[in-house]
């Protein structure tokens, strides 16, 4: 697979001789390849994502036409955005020199960047795709549904899916990048916050990239202090509502479901485990049965 992708990409582009190592393997497989001591990001999405793929592409094209705080596309030869094959599409990056982001150093320039993103997006024309109910909830459900997971506890993932959704989604919707996490953003060289990885982009409530940025609770261990801590923190700030704030809390169960879904779509449910099901459901039951009963306040 490298040397071909060797072969494309010296044929599609403007580089010749070059070296690619893969860096990670999720949605697209991500590579690092150089050309004349400069280094690149390469992604492909592979075939079932191919959606996703256009979508990033179309936005962060987008952003770099606006100067936005993302990192540029390479132009094919062609003046192509990004290089179609074999049912995969492929784009190249450049390559962000800089230092791992930190929230509690970082937070005030990358608190800049997201409101930056936010601002410009306001203006896009480009389809965007509405993460409804299907997206958060129902992929989770029906992968419990085909593996018959007990039917008892499915429907009650989908009620409770369906309280938080109603919670999160009681707002207007505009542009959200979907995946806000710091191991999505890099410190560069010039004191600025370069944010990238839009596959979970959409149009859906933009508080939830404040959730995602604030959340402190443990993918694989429940606790409800730290919901509480995620709560205060996002209440310190002075900059939302109560309101708001208990749709951001609302939004970390919302993504859990999302996030579920998607390691095992990637993964391949002969990777997971049984108790891997049961677990999340126990999660979720908490989060939920904690979240009705105090209100976080």
């Amino acid at each position: 697979m490298t040397l071909k992708l060797k072969t494309l990409v010296e044929d599609r582009y403007d580089f010749a001789d070059i070296t690619i190592d893969l860096h990670r393997d999720m949605i697209g497989s991500v590579y690092i390849i150089r050309h004349n001591d400069i280094k690149y990001v390469l992604k492909v999405y592979k075939e079932t994502y191919l959606k996703e793929g256009l979508l990033s592409i179309g936005i962060i094209s987008y952003l770099n036409e606006n100067n936005g705080p993302v990192p540029k596309i390479i132009k094919t030869k062609s003046d192509k955005n990004y290089v179609t094959f074999n049912n995969k599409i492929m784009v190249i990056f450049e390559f962000i020199e800089g230092k791992e982001v930190i929230l509690e150093s970082h937070e005030n320039e990358i608190l800049e960047s997201i409101q930056k993103i936010h601002k410009i997006m306001n203006n896009y024309k480009g389809n965007l795709i509405k993460r409804d109910f299907s997206f958060y909830v129902l992929r989770y459900i029906d992968i419990l549904e085909n593996k018959e997971f007990d039917p008892n506890k499915i429907k009650e993932l989908k009620k409770y899916g369906h309280n938080f959704y109603n919670v999160v989604t009681h707002t207007t919707f505009k542009f959200c990048h979907g995946d806000l996490h710091t191991g999505n953003m890099i410190y560069n060289k010039n004191n600025e916050i370069i944010i990238y990885d839009f596959d979970a982009a959409g149009f859906f409530n933009p508080l939830t990239d404040y959730s995602t940025l604030y959340n402190v609770t443990d993918f694989n261990n429940f606790n409800t202090n730290d919901i509480d801590q995620t709560y205060n923190i996002l209440n310190d700030m002075k900059k939302f509502t109560e309101k708001e704030i208990l749709q951001m809390i609302a939004f970390i169960p919302l993504r859990h479901y999302e996030l579920i879904a998607t390691i095992i779509s990637v993964k391949g449910e002969e990777n997971i485990s049984e108790s891997f099901y049961d677990e999340q459901y126990k999660w979720i039951k908490d989060f939920y049965d904690y979240y009705i009963s105090k209100r976080i306040s």
